[in-house]
């Protein structure tokens, strides 16, 4: 080997060595980043004998990468169906705050049973009043909940979609800066910035990455839509401002395709995005027909009958809404628990009188046919003792409530309760495991493709002797040209 040979060799070490050292540093100065790669330089040694550093890698695993991304979608989706039924149930069914029917119908029944024992007694009907302004006033304010879980969930439908559309547009800047790329170029660094794409991606909607040719990737749904192929697929949605009782939602598309709804054909399984989904359109409304039901149960239990046997409809009692007549049963009326209102002529705040709870006709005073006490006696009870059996014997209720049909007023409100207690301590309970998948998910994948600083220093040790090597090569070249030009001399 020629002295000029070995010189070239021992510079193209010094080089590699110092190649090497600077992706030590990267990866260095990236450590605990979530997003980041360990880069490693692929070195190759060509006939001469000199080495170089052909390709910058990294480190990655797709199968891990895969599981993250599904681990991330659950727990998104969970998160946010656990966030919304903590919110109805500290608002509306905190036991602390008294709030829910259930206790408050309980109350009720026991100041109907004390005021039955003295019917004249005003104090107790004030009671009694008090009562059930305390029901009505908590219907209204949970339709008024539930009508704003919905309007919120609805909007931030709208922003997920946003902020999927403009990371499906960084995306597609970010896959072409690679794909473009010549095949020696260092791109781990954008492929590291398109992982992360993805697991934002994966927040919003449960996706698939299927690898092409030349780092290239098209990514699916978990329901099977082309998410983005070359260039990312439009996702669209139109908000729906605000959502009242009974009014439906418009559904998510991609690339003109429904992914939720009763259309969607291939509907979204998991993300952020189904769940709010979920919650606007099936457990708030279900929850609302539960309380509608509760509303239109109260007003049929305490509702006026014709007392002659001529056939007159029943009217409204203690309990009316601004329907006027009493609903039809076993069928909700959406909204009503909104328009539940005691009967102000039973208030006699509202010029109204007592007397309506004891002998009832609130709703027709002129007829003497829904009068149960015509004989105007003060220690009547006969009425208040019909009302307190009304509450406990079974009526029909709508089977969209989810709950048993055929109960009691005081046993469906109970039901109610349940219901949505066992859906949140649900949801709690798999967040928690979802959390733990997430988190067990992104710590297997750091290990295999994160930056270990042990390893980084042993290899930065590595080279470091590679280049006092090559140093050391260099310099006894050089002395050996020295002393051959002293010689010539």
């Amino acid at each position: 080997m020629s002295l000029g040979s070995a010189w070239s060799i021992g510079l193209s070490g010094l080089s590699t060595a110092s190649d090497q050292m600077a992706l030590v540093s990267r990866n260095v100065a990236r450590a605990g980043d979530s997003n980041a790669s360990r880069k490693v330089g692929e070195q190759v040694t060509i006939g001469t004998g000199a080495v170089r550093l052909a390709v910058v890698g990294r480190v990655d695993d797709p199968i891990l990468l895969e599981g993250l991304l599904s681990a991330r979608s659950d727990h998104s989706g969970e998160s946010v169906t656990s966030s919304a039924l903590d919110r109805l149930h500290a608002v509306v069914m905190d036991p602390e705050l008294k709030r829910s029917p259930a206790s408050l119908i309980s109350v009720l029944e026991s100041n109907i049973r004390l005021l039955a024992n003295d019917p004249a007694n005003r104090a107790a009907g004030l009671q009694v009043l008090d009562s059930a302004h305390g029901i009505s006033d908590a219907l209204n304010s949970a339709s008024a909940v539930i009508s704003s879980v919905r309007s919120d969930a609805d909007r931030a439908i709208a922003d997920s979609v946003q902020s999927l559309n403009s990371a499906l547009r960084e995306l597609e800047s970010v896959n072409r800066q690679i794909v473009s790329s010549p095949p020696q170029a260092d791109t781990t660094d954008q492929l590291d910035k398109r992982d992360a794409i993805l697991k934002t991606l994966a927040d919003y909607v449960g996706v698939r990455v299927v690898p092409r040719g030349a780092s290239d990737i098209t990514v699916y749904t978990d329901g099977g839509v082309v998410l983005f192929e070359t260039s990312a697929r439009a996702v669209t949605f139109t908000p729906s401002g605000g959502l009242g009782p009974g009014v439906s939602g418009s559904s998510v598309t991609i690339d003109g395709v429904d992914v939720t709804g009763p259309g969607a054909v291939m509907p979204l399984r998991s993300g952020s995005i189904v769940a709010q989904v979920n919650i606007r359109d099936s457990v708030a409304p279900t929850f609302q027909t539960q309380i509608d039901e509760i509303a239109r149960g109260l007003i049929e239990a305490f509702a006026d009958a014709d007392r002659s046997g001529g056939g007159k409809p029943d009217i409204p009692g203690l309990f009316t809404w601004v329907g006027g007549a009493v609903p039809p049963t076993g069928a909700a009326v959406p909204g009503l628990a909104a328009r539940i209102a005691v009967n102000s002529q039973i208030d006699p705040g509202q010029g109204g009188s007592l007397n309506y709870l004891r002998d009832g006709g609130a709703s027709a005073p002129a007829d003497p046919n829904y009068n149960a006490n015509p004989s105007g006696a003060s220690g009547f009870s006969g009425r208040l003792l019909e009302l307190v059996a009304n509450l406990s014997s079974t009526r029909a209720f709508d089977p969209a409530s989810e709950l048993r049909p055929g109960s009691s007023l005081k046993d469906f409100s109970s039901q109610s309760v349940g219901w949505i207690d066992e859906l949140r301590q649900t949801s709690t309970s798999q967040l928690e495991v979802r959390t733990v998948i997430k988190d067990r998910s992104s710590e297997s994948l750091l290990s295999v493709t994160g930056v270990n600083l042990d390893q980084e220093m042993a290899d930065l040790l590595r080279f470091e002797q590679s280049f006092q090597a090559s140093s050391r090569l260099i310099a006894t070249i050089d002395q050996m040209l020295k002393s051959i030009l002293e010689v010539a001399r």
